[in-house]
Formats: structure tokens, C-alpha cells, sequence
């Protein structure tokens, strides 16, 4: 399963993937400007939308919509499987959020995340590991400079997917997240609270 990650690398066209149900408070409009911008700045991009529809004057032709995928159907869950593994970011400019867990889910694919320092954003993305928190004032020309600078990096794009899976394998999953629980239970004796009452 691991070797997926790098199928992206095959992909010429620079994906970007915005997943979300809320496109407004995710900054579906910064993405889609970004879109623009690296249009602009002539670099062949791609735009695809997953979990919502856009309102209707946000239309580009390199941008495609899924607005919905169920990923208890076959057919759905491989195409959300081909989404993943063959875009190069999840581009998520969100405006509030705690801990978006589809960073960690793109992470399982080696997609890096470009977002934004907000909430509990930064505790899950650290910077030139498993993607870049920009501020929130940063703008579509700030994530397209970003973006278009390490996706004709090579090099530097191979490492980042390296570790964004390996952020994800060590850090960003369930079985962590237990293991990291029980531990807390334990130091803190919370079990003895529980079984005295």
C-alpha cells in the first residue's frame, strides 16, 4: 500500500485537492483563486473540489467537482483512493478549524497539506514535514508562490511525500492516538477514578 504514495509523481498536471463540506469556512475561495493565480503565472494546474459544491460563480475549467463520495460504496471509495494518491496537495485555506482530519488522511497518501495557522491546524501540519501553515492574511498569490515553488522542486516534493507518510505512520493516526490515550490514563491514574465509580 505504501508505494501508492508516490504515484502522484507521475501525474504532470499539478493537482490540487480542496476536501471539505464547507466551502466558505474552508476557504474554498482562496482555492479557487489559487487555481487562477498559478494559471496566470503559467503553470498548468487542476482544481478538484471533493465533499461540496461550489456557488455557482466559482467555474473554471480546470477545476472538477465531487460532491459526494460514499466510501462504504466500491466504485466511490476508488475513486476517493485515485484522488488521493494521484494529487499533489490538499489545499485547505480554512478560516476556522480545530483538527481537520483530512490533513492526516491525505498524509496516509503522502500529500503534503497547504493551510493555515489556525486553531489546531499547526499542532497536526508542521512545516516542510507534512506540509505549511500560511497565516491568515496570506492570499491566492501567497499559496500558488508556495505551491508552484516546491512542485518544480523535485527533489524537495519526493521528500516532502516521504514525510508526510511517515508523519502519518509515526503521529497522525488512530492506532497512535490510542497508544498515546492509554499512556495518559495511565500516568494520570484516571483508570482508578473510573472503577471507583
Amino acid at each position: 500500500e505504501r508505494e501508492i504514495i508516490f504515484e502522484k509523481e507521475q501525474n504532470e498536471i499539478l493537482t490540487l485537492l480542496f476536501l471539505s463540506v464547507d466551502w466558505e469556512r474552508k476557504g474554498g475561495d482562496i482555492a479557487f483563486n489559487t487555481l487562477k493565480q498559478l494559471f496566470a503565472s503559467g503553470i498548468h494546474a487542476r482544481l478538484i473540489v471533493c465533499g461540496c459544491t461550489p456557488p455557482p460563480q466559482y467555474a473554471h475549467p480546470a477545476m472538477e467537482v465531487v460532491p459526494f463520495l460514499n466510501k462504504n460504496e466500491a466504485k466511490d471509495f476508488d475513486r476517493f483512493v485515485q484522488i488521493l494518491s494521484t494529487s499533489h496537495f490538499l489545499l485547505l485555506p480554512t478560516r476556522a478549524d480545530c483538527t481537520p482530519l483530512v490533513n492526516c488522511e491525505c498524509n496516509a497518501y503522502g500529500m503534503p497539506a497547504i493551510t493555515t495557522c489556525v486553531g489546531g491546524v499547526p499542532e497536526m501540519v508542521i512545516d516542510g514535514v507534512n506540509g505549511y501553515c500560511l497565516t491568515m492574511q496570506a492570499g491566492p498569490q501567497d499559496y500558488a508562490a508556495l505551491i508552484s515553488k516546491i512542485f518544480l522542486d523535485k527533489e524537495h516534493f519526493h521528500r516532502l511525500i516521504e514525510s508526510s507518510r511517515k508523519r502519518f505512520e509515526e503521529e497522525l493516526n488512530w492506532d497512535k492516538f490510542a497508544e498515546n490515550l492509554n499512556k495518559v490514563i495511565k500516568k494520570h491514574k484516571l483508570y482508578t477514578s473510573a472503577q471507583n465509580n
